[in-house]
């Protein structure tokens, strides 16, 4: 099926990746901690308590490979397998380079390379549904049918939020299918979507937390994250560079499925402006670029992209902070990293309470996630520490409750409570770790290192 040239390009495309992403000192991207440091907690590596809210699959997945080989390279090269398995499944849909090479070259791909999260594998199973889907109404096949359900659902199992691409997807290609195929396609996808649930119920006791928790954080915190109006048309203008300056090329008319589908997502991740989430479709969009373009259009695609994911990879992108990262030298994770080495030399198999406020509470878990050596015992949540010392077990409540305007018999109220998973003095921790300037009630400073400072209890 594949040719030595083919062969060629994909191990030339891995080779690239793994340089790339292995010398990518910037670790800490959104989400990071949900998912590499509560993998660490299945590999019996985590050194913090944990905090997950889209789904604990993916970290269960990761864990079992650090269990076998307990570092942050791991992590990576299993992100780095994702990208390739997507170049290959566009080599095969297509049969021919311009798709894979559109892929290998996309800017978007190697600004998500070093992302620790599983927007590669929701992007590759949201392609491998689309092409099964294809073979489907090509072949009449139920099995196709079937196995696109599969990896759709397999989408919203491991990304919570992935759920709203299932029902674009089903929404955008089977509006005009008989009942008997979408019933067949949505109790497929619903099939692996409830690992999620089985797994949830299993460590949890509860199969749909990461729901509740998902649901509320996009109540509370969604419409936070929608930027000024100057930094929303700058991202849509980059967005087009990251992905490619020939979305035009693409037949809209002819692909009225594809269009619909890519339109509702599209709508969604404007909503919350993020260019992570616009490679969940980039395979699909370029699937269908790589149709209308010619060697002429390939040159220039590529070209552009050496400058592109230069410009946006070297911290560069003006003020707008939530797009700015600095991916190599010695870039403030890296300096934790050392830093957490050090501490873990000056001060051996001590319990540090992280942070001097609830806003820093899960400081614990950012420096957890990028610690992964033996010598440090725990880092403790501030929320955990304050809430002992007050002497309380709930840090925050939610309550939602009916207001009746008729003279009703009752009042129905529903109560969230966030309480500590433990009853555990805190108050006689000896140590605690800032990150950067800051100071903490009973403690004093004893060491300084390059971002993190040591304190001690008086």
């Amino acid at each position: 099926m594949y040719n030595n040239k083919t062969l060629l390009i994909i191990g030339l495309f891995a080779v690239a990746l793994v340089v790339f992403t292995l010398f990518t000192t910037k670790i800490m991207f959104p989400d990071t901690a949900q998912y590499v440091g509560f993998a660490k907690e299945f590999s019996g590596d985590s050194t913090s308590k944990v905090r997950n809210l889209p789904s604990p699959v993916y970290p269960l997945f990761l864990g079992q490979f650090l269990k076998i080989a307990p570092n942050i390279v791991t992590i990576k090269i299993i992100n780095i397998l994702w990208l390739l398995g997507i170049g290959l499944l566009l080599f095969h849909m297509t049969k021919n380079y311009k798709a894979l090479l559109l892929w290998i070259f996309s800017p978007l791909v190697w600004y998500m390379a070093p992302w620790l999260n599983p927007i590669m594998a929701v992007a590759f199973f949201v392609l491998l549904a689309y092409h099964l889907f294809i073979e489907y109404e090509k072949k009449n096949d139920v099995r196709y049918l079937i196995l696109s359900g599969l990896s759709m659902g397999a989408t919203g199992a491991i990304w919570w939020a992935a759920t709203y691409v299932m029902l674009f997807f089903t929404f955008a290609f089977f509006f005009d299918k008989k009942f008997k195929d979408v019933i067949i396609f949505l109790i497929a996808a619903l099939f692996t979507y409830s690992i999620k649930l089985l797994i949830e119920y299993i460590i949890y006791g509860f199969p749909i937390l990461s729901i509740i928790r998902s649901i509320g954080s996009n109540f509370s915190q969604g419409v936070q994250h929608f930027p000024p109006l100057s930094h929303y048309l700058i991202g849509i203008i980059s967005i087009i560079f990251l992905v490619s300056v020939f979305f035009y090329k693409i037949e809209f008319r002819k692909y009225k499925k594809e269009t619909m589908f890519l339109a509702l997502s599209i709508f969604l991740f404007l909503l919350n402006f993020q260019f992570r989430y616009y490679i969940i479709v980039l395979p699909l969009i370029l699937f269908l670029i790589s149709k209308n373009i010619n060697k002429k259009h390939l040159i220039i695609h590529i070209f552009l992209a050496f400058f592109v994911v230069i410009y946006f990879t070297s911290g560069i992108f003006g003020q707008i902070q939530q797009f700015k990262y600095d991916y190599f030298g010695e870039t403030e994770d890296y300096k934790i990293m050392q830093d957490l080495n050090d501490i873990g030399k000056d001060f051996p198999n001590e319990r540090f309470i992280v942070g001097s406020s609830l806003e820093q509470e899960e400081q614990a878990f950012t420096l957890s996630t990028l610690y992964w050596g033996d010598s440090i015992r725990e880092f403790i949540w501030f929320s955990d520490y304050y809430l002992s010392l007050q002497g309380k077990s709930d840090l925050k409540q939610y309550t939602i409750h009916s207001n009746p305007r008729i003279n009703d018999i009752r009042k129905i109220s529903f109560n969230i409570v966030y309480s500590r998973t433990d009853i555990e003095d805190y108050g006689n921790v000896k140590y605690a770790i800032l990150i950067g300037e800051g100071s903490l009630e009973r403690f004093e400073l004893v060491e300084e290192y390059r971002i993190l400072k040591v304190l001690k209890r008086v």
